[in-house]
């Protein structure tokens, strides 16, 4: 086929285009050889009539809606969508789609995504259906504007109109386990917090005795000690640091690799959400710096907030990891744990003044070959790097496994 640009412009590359031609050759055989032909003539033009006016009286019969009975849900978890449709017409309709995206992309012949399919809705009524859908993929669903169709009976010519949505979904990234915070995350702040330092405050372990000074509380007082000296003394207990922790993620397209739920791109999210989850559940403070086009960095107030936030992360978000690093609320941590997400191709392009810096470290997410093939823009991971990783993890189901027992590692040797 030297001409398949031009394939679309002919006619009888369609159904309907063909009937016209059959159309026409009807007309003119019986025109110029037999009158019977005009009978398979009018078959056609029955038939092509039926077909283009048929799936238009049913579309403006016809309106509808679609809502999510959850508003949010995790990646894997099941939800119920909820379709109704108001038919204006005293008859049935039949062979309706309803077309758009809401994650998962089964294809067609024609190519075009759908959602579900109906056999029959009643007429003249309101029906409702209901359709179990499994939430594979984080976002907002659905991405699109869904339209709902109809090319009954003939399939010759297909009508369609916008569906309303009435809620919408809200898929978070699935998150595992993290425990515990290590010393890295303690600072010098002497405030109420989950990470004991040896210098004297007014919590955790005793450390020693010393005399009375004003201001002392007197359950303080050691009473056995005071009476044996003649004089008042306080016991000295071990001081809480605010644990303070800092997540760098890293959405740079240039350096994540893979496509769909198993990319690189998707296990940094997953990896940051857990650490925010489990970190803010362990009494830390932890703020969440990303790119510009997501969000804002600050203090985590709810897991709720940094979930909603990482869920509605786009493909297209993301900014070199150098410039998020020079960034005033990362160039400012000094006290705590800034922890980076990156991937391994990304510690190469990372500034060599943040591997001396005492409170930064990286976690690097290392490409499988069959994720780096998909990547033609991907650099080269055997360079040298600048920085080393603190924790680096392979792209696979198998990332929360790993993940803990790196993390165990890292709070054993503390």
């Amino acid at each position: 086929d030297h001409f398949a640009d031009a394939n679309r412009y002919l006619p009888w590359r369609y159904a309907i285009g063909t009937l016209a031609l059959v159309a026409v050759a009807a007309g003119l055989c019986g025109w110029l050889m037999h009158g019977n032909a005009f009978v398979l003539l009018a078959g056609i033009l029955g038939v092509l009539g039926l077909g283009l006016v048929w799936p238009w009286i049913s579309m403006w019969g016809l309106s509808g809606s679609v809502r999510f009975l959850d508003s949010r849900v995790s990646e894997g978890e099941s939800t119920v969508v909820e379709f109704e449709f108001l038919s204006r017409l005293p008859i049935g309709l039949w062979g309706i789609r309803i077309q758009g995206d809401v994650g998962r992309r089964p294809v067609d012949q024609r190519g075009d995504t759908f959602v579900h399919s109906l056999a029959f809705v009643p007429g003249w009524r309101r029906s409702r259906f209901r359709w179990v859908y499994q939430a594979d993929q984080r976002g907002e669903f659905p991405a699109g504007e869904l339209r709902i169709s109809t090319a009954f009976p003939f399939g010759l010519w297909e009508v369609s109109k916008p569906l309303d949505v009435a809620g919408d979904l809200l898929v978070r990234p699935r998150t595992f386990a993290v425990q515990d915070i290590p010393d890295a995350a303690a600072n010098d702040r002497s405030v109420d917090g989950a990470v004991l330092k040896n210098r004297v405050g007014q919590s955790g372990d005793l450390l020693g005795l010393r005399p009375y000074r004003p201001g002392d509380p007197m359950k303080r007082i050691h009473w056995r000690q005071s009476a044996r000296n003649d004089r008042l003394i306080v016991c000295e207990q071990q001081a809480t640091a605010a644990p303070r922790i800092q997540i760098v993620l890293d959405l740079d397209p240039e350096i994540h690799c893979g496509m769909g739920n198993d990319s690189t791109r998707e296990w940094a999210i997953r990896i940051a959400a857990s650490l925010c989850c489990g970190m803010h559940q362990s009494g830390a403070a932890v703020s969440l710096v990303v790119s510009d086009q997501v969000s804002e960095a600050g203090v985590i107030r709810s897991e709720s907030q940094v979930l909603d936030r990482l869920a509605r992360v786009r493909s297209e978000d993301g900014e070199a990891l150098n410039q998020l690093l020079h960034r005033g609320e990362c160039v400012d941590f000094r006290e705590g744990l800034q922890l980076v997400i990156t991937t391994t191709p990304g510690l190469n392009l990372v500034d060599s003044e943040w591997g001396r810096r005492a409170a930064t470290h990286f976690l690097a997410i290392h490409a499988s070959d069959r994720q780096a093939s998909t990547s033609s823009r991907l650099h080269d991971s055997n360079l040298d790097s600048p920085v080393s990783a603190w924790i680096q993890l392979s792209a696979s189901q198998e990332v929360p496994l790993e993940f803990a027992e790196r993390w165990q590692a890292i709070l054993c040797s503390n």
